[in-house]
């Protein structure tokens, strides 16, 4: 599936689903201190460089879904709650305007949790009201990164619609059990740390990981205001975009409270006492160790850094967002080919039973002339006389155009009558025989799933035996 990226920055959501399985065909990115890092991160990718307002929608390609952080510094709690009139928060406009001119499957949106503050609360009604009258069900809710995967309390919002016509909402993934700390994510990179060179310049390639180098200079007093250090079985406070304010490393002993609004460092450890490195924050932010940013200043560094959504919590949106697209427009599909006196279609739930049957290209002119389908005698369950479709194998991959209907029970036929069909060679004396009939699925021509993924797979003890499944199992098994 396809992509476009708005108010890209670095590229953290573009990373995430790109590991989900997504492709970014087309970027937008304003800043220039940005582009050269997303360039050598993502050389397929094309990037424009106009402002968005700049940009007719008719010069964006078309594509499956448009994603994008728009401009979140007038939303911060800690900046001046301008909102929607301050001419970044009116950026959110040019977010709606694309989206309603290209009109894509899904559309992503994040912003920070300052939105939500009561002041706001009218102009994110506004919002919200101009996504759904741009035909999508939309699906809203606060997110902290910490519940999916990334080593860090970080909550955003996150609008994500899905076009009306496809006629479902999207759900938002249930939380990771497993969650990260610093220890799992940094402490084996403590050691190796550069202090940045006068005036914040980088070390460049002196860097023994790039980007391995951290803001110098002092702290001010609304830094020192709490406390800013995280223990190593914690996860990290939220990386933010400004070097000055980057979470201390977990080294140091936690600050000592001396009053209201203000701590110091622990007598005697204040040489412990240093900012987190941009790499350090980059894989706090779950940014893949090969992923390296261009700046001059470290200054930069953070900000890129600090302005990306984690390519985690990306990952975990964007392959809820594929495996539902999938699972309802492949359910959708179906039904549209059911034949009311074959099967009513109620019968047509997510639990719907599909046999996963091997295919020797041989065989698949055969299969396809007779519209028949054999397993052995010796291979067959309960489920497996009771399948309403089949889809066809020859290696450990599906396409998910290559889907059958069943459209009888199957009945048993010996190895003699098989021949008589024209089969050729059967290897065993009898076979349970399937009477099936091809849907047209080219919609899902790009889908492809990787059975080895599916537990009931990895379960036989015969990689060729064919095996049952269920539509909500296949889903989650896509590529």
């Amino acid at each position: 599936m396809k992509i476009v990226s708005l108010f890209t920055g670095a590229g953290g959501l573009d990373k995430g689903f790109e590991a989900a399985g997504f492709e970014t065909i087309w970027a937008n990115e304003f800043d220039k201190a940005i582009w050269e890092t997303f360039e050598k991160n993502f050389p397929k990718t094309m990037l424009d460089k106009r402002s968005i307002r700049e940009v007719p929608s008719d010069e964006i390609p078309d594509c499956d879904g448009i994603v994008g952080g728009p401009p979140c510094q007038s939303w911060s709690e800690a900046g001046a709650l301008r909102g929607i009139k301050d001419k970044r928060g009116q950026l959110f406009f040019e977010f709606i305007r694309i989206l309603r001119d290209k009109k894509p499957k899904f559309f992503l949106a994040e912003n920070v949790s300052g939105m939500l503050a009561p002041r706001h609360k009218d102009a994110l009604e506004n919002i919200k009201s101009l996504f759904t009258e741009s035909n999508y069900n939309l699906s809203f809710l606060l997110l902290n990164a910490v519940d999916y995967g990334v080593p860090q309390d970080r909550k955003r919002v996150f609008f994500i619609g899905i076009r009306n016509d496809l006629n479902f909402s999207f759900k938002f993934p249930k939380s990771l059990a497993s969650k990260f700390t610093l220890q799992d994510c940094i402490s084996d990179i403590q050691d190796s740390v550069l202090p940045a060179q006068e005036k914040q310049k980088t070390n460049g390639s002196k860097c023994l990981l790039p980007n391995h180098e951290y803001m110098i200079g002092g702290f001010s007093s609304m830094y020192m205001s709490r406390n800013r250090v995280r223990a190593w079985d914690e996860p990290s406070f939220t990386i933010q975009a400004g070097g000055r304010h980057a979470p201390l490393h977990p080294q140091a002993p936690k600050m000592t409270f001396i009053e209201h609004n203000k701590r110091i460092f622990v007598a005697g450890k204040e040489s412990l006492y240093r900012r987190l490195s941009v790499r350090e924050c980059a894989r706090i932010q779950t940014f893949p160790e090969d992923f390296i940013f261009h700046y001059n200043n470290v200054a930069e560094g953070y900000k890129m850094v600090g302005n990306a959504v984690p390519c985690h919590l990306a990952y975990c949106l964007a392959k809820a967002i594929k495996t539902q697209l999938i699972k309802e427009n492949l359910n959708n599909s179906l039904k549209k080919n059911i034949k009311p006196q074959a099967q009513p279609a109620f019968a047509l739930v997510p639990e719907s039973t599909i046999l996963i049957g091997y295919c020797q290209s041989k065989q698949r002119q055969w299969v396809e002339k007779k519209g028949l389908y054999n397993i052995r005698l010796d291979n067959i369950g309960q489920k497996e006389k009771s399948v309403e479709y089949l889809l066809l194998r020859s290696n450990n991959k599906l396409k998910a155009n290559d889907i059958w209907r069943v459209t009888n029970k199957p009945e048993s036929m010996s190895n003699q009558e098989l021949i008589n069909t024209g089969y050729q060679n059967p290897s065993c004396k009898n076979y349970l025989i399937y009477k099936i009939e091809k849907i047209e699925n080219s919609a899902f021509s790009d889908i492809v799933w990787n059975i080895e993924k599916l537990p009931s797979y990895k379960s036989i003890d015969n990689k060729y035996k064919p095996f049952t499944t269920t539509l909500s199992e296949l889903s989650q098994a896509t590529i």
